[in-house]
């Protein structure tokens, strides 16, 4: 069964050996290339980045640009595992992006499921979907995300958590 999700071709083109999907954490264990995989360990994200840095053109330079949300309140639907409504996180970013990554805490502990999605308000198309996060009481998660995002897209975000109706404080950041 082939559990990978697909990347942007702009990361692929960079990842030796990627075929097309991130290796599933039971196929890295079978000897596959160690890049980020669902569930895998912070070692095969490291691994991915320094695949992208070795497959760099001589020259090239890595971003110096960011932007950031601040932070929004994203709150969950009212019953456990329900999805909340989409939040707006960036209404038009400036520049295109080579990444992204999310920082989602609140004061109490808690673990869910969050949906990156891009488009116009109502129109939201869900970009990466169900990616897992838990938080210890007043910690956060970091999840960061390796993709090609257009300048001038709307970025929203939604999710669910274990007790519903909960508002998180969640940080959108995108590296140019």
């Amino acid at each position: 069964m082939d559990t990978g999700f697909q990347i942007s071709a702009d990361i692929l083109a960079l990842m030796p050996g990627g075929g097309g999907k991130i290796p599933t954490v039971a196929q890295i264990a079978a000897g596959m290339p160690p890049f980020v995989a669902q569930g895998a360990s912070p070692g095969c994200y490291a691994a991915l980045v320094a695949a992208i840095i070795a497959a760099l053109p001589a020259g090239a330079s890595f971003p110096t640009k960011s932007e950031s949300s601040g932070q929004v309140n994203v709150t969950s639907g009212a019953g456990a595992g329900t999805k909340g409504a989409w939040v707006q996180m960036i209404a038009a970013i400036a520049n295109p992006g080579l990444g992204m990554s999310v920082n989602i805490s609140r004061a109490g502990a808690g673990y869910g499921l969050f949906d990156i999605g891009f488009g116009a308000a109502g129109n939201e198309v869900a970009q990466f979907v169900n990616i897992g996060f838990g938080s210890a009481a007043n910690a956060s998660t970091v999840m960061p995300i390796l993709c090609s995002i257009p300048a001038g897209t709307r970025i929203s975000m939604r999710l669910s958590d274990n007790t519903g109706g909960v508002t998180w404080i969640c940080v959108y950041s995108q590296f140019e």
